[in-house]
């Protein structure tokens, strides 16, 4: 299913015209990564900004590295880990060198409102609370959306190198020694022009 979904993405885009897509998932690398990076890759040629959530580690929470998931291996995609409201790294985010940077993903004494949906409601003005790596990488991808609406013509790597480069250093706390230390910061000037097959 989710390798269809991220054909359809790519069938459905408009040749040269900035898109985004938050993918708030992760398979572990055996099991249909492969196929899902693939699918990620040709999304990224595409012309398509991919955020990722870095996962919420292994089935008792205990954190491990972003590299072993899919699709969060994917050098040209955003994987984003997760901070608590200390701007400490939250205590179930992955960690390590395949993480561009954080964003807020909430822990049990707050957690991050977002837009929701359930089957019993069926409702587009949904709101709920979550924590996790996947509440951060929406917020890139919302930062993306920005920016690629003001500057359209943006290619995938001039709108990722932006927000990685526009990231707020050494505010993080409880890195491991391969993780970014690298915080999410909305900076709304626009983005400088690339060289031309860069």
């Amino acid at each position: 299913d989710v390798v269809r979904a991220l054909q359809w993405v790519r069938a459905h885009h408009r040749s040269g015209v900035a898109a985004i897509a938050n993918l708030s998932f992760g398979v572990d690398l055996g099991d249909d990564g492969a196929t899902i990076d693939e699918e990620v890759r040709a999304l990224i040629n595409e012309g398509v900004v991919v955020t990722v959530a870095a996962g919420n580690g292994d089935d008792k929470g205990k954190p491990y590295d972003a590299c072993k998931i899919a699709p969060g291996d994917v050098a040209g995609a955003l994987t984003v880990g997760a901070v608590s409201v200390s701007d400490a790294v939250a205590y179930y985010s992955n960690d390590g060198a395949c993480i561009d940077l954080y964003a807020p993903g909430g822990d049990r004494s707050r957690m991050i409102e977002s837009s929701w949906s359930s089957p019993e409601k069926n409702s587009d003005s949904e709101y709920g609370f979550d924590v996790g790596t996947s509440m951060a990488s929406p917020l890139v991808a919302g930062y993306a959306a920005l920016l690629a609406q003001q500057q359209p013509g943006l290619c995938v790597a001039s709108i990722a190198n932006a927000i990685v480069a526009r990231a707020t250093p050494d505010v993080i706390t409880g890195l491991t020694a391969t993780s970014p230390n690298k915080m999410l910061f909305l900076e709304l000037s626009p983005v400088a022009a690339s060289v031309p097959g860069v």
